[in-house]
């Protein structure tokens, strides 16, 4: 497709570069998908106002431009609208409250297998096709929870069980996860049993995705070698046990170890290789059948269908002889996706797909344009040994350029959205992912010469090679210094991240560094912000039946404690006020309670928000000591309620809570009483608020001068 934005002088010079270039009218890709979006978003009327507003002041630069803005606009209202429309009819066809209820279902989550010797899920999708006997329709997705003992389904099987229906929390930070992919009840049955057996296109699908696997595993001795191959390569869900996860996350390496939009090109480059012996369109035609087949087979999770979208529509454009910029592609495949699911607005790991995607394509034409003058140079030379090897070179200089420019562009990328999360930022991660650039494909090379050579191939080379990866990556968090931002507002997310569009999407250098400083000044912002926080405390209150968790942090210190942790609703509130704050790693947690059950609550703290010392009460049971360790937590101490600098009274009816910090001269008394309207909560003997009983976390907070 030519590039017609020529035709638009007033809207060119308006923008001002390449970036907003593509909004251009002779390319409606991007107002178009633009449009769908905020039509997507239209539940916030706020957003629906600003949509309509931005396409009257498109109108007054291009009509054509505003005119697909509208349709996308369009396009994207009615699509939302049918699917709530669905979604509430499905979720009126499940009981609204927690309760036990006979389900059929029909299992769909392709990324579980049952090749053997390969970790079982904790859980898997499935479709709701009869309540207590009676059939529904439309049909709803579930997550179904399984015992141990109990079979696993295959993908396309039809089975059935009692169990507890639950919803989704939906102050857990997994339930937007779970929501955006149309999942709102877990369902956790005693046992199932099959109702009629695995069909359907998914089924034989996954069925030859198992032999592959197990083709692939087939000589590996090494049950984290087997794990590995099985979630880097073919999505297995389930995979990664909790100190591999924490690992990885700490290494910035955790994106390799779920099949992505990355693997998927990566297959594509090895597989249009592989297949240089068939003519040209019968080599694309098998390439695009055979990367449908793996991004169904591995989960179609939506970084991968971003990026198979892409691969499809350019694999189109070589057969039938069209071009389509990068950036026009990655426009088509966010209107496709967001048409299919508008729920997907609201989650933060498409977005996250699609910004780095954007921010590499537009790092990578930068470098392009660096480049094209010395290609064109070359071109004009006589054909000569001399010239073909000075092609060659530039080719090569080129490529280690592109390397070298899109690690960091992919690192700066994932920062603005990793601040906003409260995540991790590893810089060190650029080094480490720039020898994986290397060390990957030579992977993936490994595993398709052993798929196709079998026996012939020796096992252990694959089984080296992985393991060479895990020690790479688990060496690598050890090395890592990861930084730990204060949690900025969504606000300054944004900006950041606009503005990191526009460092490789402008043309005029100064625009660039302009750009590229205001990048920098709101990172270092976001670094010493702690530094400027006063000393605060928060009491999270719920149910009667557990008590308030108290988080005390000292920021410009970088010390804080957190005491009880009996509920994930109260820990979840805990982990975010410590994040919004700065401070990361607390100094200490004081779990007050032994039920196994809250374990959870814990777990999710100590990852989220590592403390440095964990103490557990006194009376502390083996069996949750060993359900920590199963959720990685090896070192829990047990102990009195009396730690460092902080004292736990109990009279009565009455709590108190004393704390002294003798370098910042910080006293802190919190005193607490239950009552059967709700809790009295004071602060330094203040005047008691009352918070009443509810299911839903409530927050005070403190903050106090030095």
């Amino acid at each position: 497709m030519t590039d017609n934005s020529k035709n638009a002088p007033l809207f060119s010079q308006w923008s001002g570069g390449k970036l907003f270039q593509q909004a251009a009218p002779g390319r409606p890709e991007f107002p178009f998908a633009a449009g769908v979006i905020a039509g997507c978003a239209c539940a916030d009327s706020r957003l629906l106002i600003a949509a309509s507003a931005g396409i009257l002041l498109t109108y007054l630069f291009s009509r054509r431009t505003a005119l697909f803005l509208l349709t996308g606009l369009l396009c994207g209202v009615l699509s939302f609208l049918l699917h709530t429309t669905l979604r509430e009819a499905a979720r009126r066809q499940l009981p609204e409250r927690n309760t036990r209820v006979t389900l059929v279902c029909r299992a769909i989550d392709s990324r579980v297998t049952h090749v053997p010797g390969l970790p079982r899920p904790t859980g898997f999708t499935a479709k709701v096709i009869q309540v207590n006997g009676k059939k529904i329709f439309p049909e709803s997705r579930i997550t179904v929870r399984l015992k141990n003992t109990s079979s696993l389904p295959c993908c396309g099987e039809l089975f059935s069980g009692t169990g507890s229906l639950v919803n989704v929390d939906r102050e857990n930070s997994f339930s937007g996860f779970l929501r955006a992919r149309q999942i709102e009840k877990v369902w956790y049955p005693d046992t199932v049993s099959q109702v009629q057996a695995p069909s359907g296109f998914l089924y034989h699908l996954t069925t030859v995705r198992d032999k592959l696997l197990e083709r692939c595993l087939s000589g590996l001795d090494s049950p984290r070698a087997r794990t590995i191959a099985g979630t880097i390569f073919f999505g297995i869900s389930g995979g990664l046990d909790p100190q591999m996860r924490t690992a990885y996350i700490n290494s910035g390496t955790l994106h390799l170890f779920s099949v992505s939009g990355m693997h998927l090109a990566a297959i594509a480059f090895l597989v249009l290789k592989g297949l240089f012996f068939l003519p040209r369109k019968a080599k694309y035609l098998t390439a695009a059948v055979f990367l449908t087949a793996y991004a169904l087979s591995t989960g179609a999770n939506p970084p991968v269908m971003r990026a198979l979208t892409v691969i499809l529509f350019w694999i189109a454009g070589k057969i039938f002889f069209f071009h389509k910029d990068n950036f026009d592609l990655l426009a088509i495949a966010a209107a496709i996706l967001f048409l299919f699911n508008p729920a997907l607005i609201y989650d933060t790991g498409t977005w996250y797909s699609f910004f780095i995607t954007a921010v590499l394509i537009l790092s990578a034409q930068r470098v392009n344009d660096f480049f094209k003058p010395a290609f064109a140079v070359v071109k004009n030379l006589p054909e000569t040994k001399e010239t073909g090897r000075f092609f060659r070179d530039l080719s090569t200089v080129k490529k280690y350029t592109l390397a070298a420019v899109l690690c960091p562009a992919a690192f700066a990328a994932g920062i603005g959205i990793s601040a906003v999360n409260g995540n991790l930022i590893i810089p060190a991660s650029v080094f480490i992912n720039l020898l994986l650039l290397v060390f990957v494909p030579l992977l993936f090379a490994a595993a398709g010469i052993k798929l196709i050579a079998g026996a012939l191939f020796p096992p252990v080379l694959l089984e080296k090679l992985l393991l060479f990866l895990h020690a790479l990556c688990a060496e690598g968090a050890l090395l890592a210094v990861p930084l730990t931002p204060a949690m900025p507002p969504l606000g300054e997310s944004i900006i950041f991240c606009f503005l990191l569009l526009t460092v490789p999407g402008a043309e005029k250098r100064w625009i660039r560094y302009t750009a590229a400083a205001g990048c920098a000044a709101l990172f270092a912002l976001w670094m010493i912000r702690p530094l400027f926080f006063a000393p605060a405390a928060a009491v999270i209150s719920g149910d009667s039946a557990t008590p308030p968790v108290v988080v005390i942090c000292e920021p410009r210190e970088g010390l804080a404690f957190v005491v009880n942790a009996p509920d994930r609703k109260l820990v979840e509130r805990a982990a975010a006020f410590l994040l919004e704050k700065g401070i990361r790693n607390p100094e200490v947690l004081l779990f007050s309670t032994s039920r196994v059950s809250a374990a959870s609550a814990l777990s999710y703290l100590a990852d989220r928000t590592p403390p440095q010392k964990i103490r557990l009460p006194d009376d502390s049971a083996g069996r949750l000591m060993k359900k920590l360790r199963e959720n990685g937590i090896n070192d829990p101490l047990p102990g009195g309620r009396e730690r460092e600098f902080l004292q736990i009274f109990n009279k009565n009816s009455r709590t108190q809570l004393e704390y002294f910090n003798p370098g910042s001269k910080l006293n802190l008394r919190i005193e607490w009483t239950d009552t059967d309207g709700g809790r009295n909560i004071s602060v330094n003997n203040t005047v008691p608020r009352r918070i009443p009983w509810s299911n839903r976390p409530e927050v005070i907070v403190y903050e106090f001068d030095r």
